[in-house]
């Protein structure tokens, strides 16, 4: 059975910067180092093992909501979709005005999330 990593990427002033999963957390590393713009700022890594990939995925959202990674975006994406499925839900019971704010106010989390994935 593989090894299943949660790794964190920290840096020198023991800021989070990013949470991730892999079965190889060297390569996956490496991987960042080649292409990632935050990579400079990397000073530590720290290594959390789990016995099954259900496990560590779960880990890692838990890790990411409450942790607040600097350059994670992957679980917060995720909440703007489930806010416009919400949207869909209730299109039902509410008024269309209450529906354009809601989905102004989706469209603006969505912008901050792409600004904050391009840093």
């Amino acid at each position: 059975m593989n090894k299943q990593t949660l790794y964190r990427f920290y840096d020198s002033a023991n800021q989070l910067l990013y949470i991730g999963v892999s079965i190889n957390a060297y390569e996956r590393a490496k991987q960042h180092q080649a292409s990632q713009s935050w990579w400079p700022e990397v000073a530590f890594i720290k290594l959390e093992n789990f016995g099954t990939r259900t496990d560590v995925l779960e880990a890692e959202k838990l890790a990411i909501g409450a942790e607040k990674p600097k350059y994670n975006i992957k679980h917060q994406v995720k909440a703007s979709v489930d806010v416009w499925d919400n949207l869909n839900d209730l299109s039902n019971k509410l008024s269309s005005q209450q529906i354009a704010k809601g989905l102004e106010m989706a469209f603006k989390m969505w912008e901050q999330l792409k600004k904050a994935e391009t840093r």
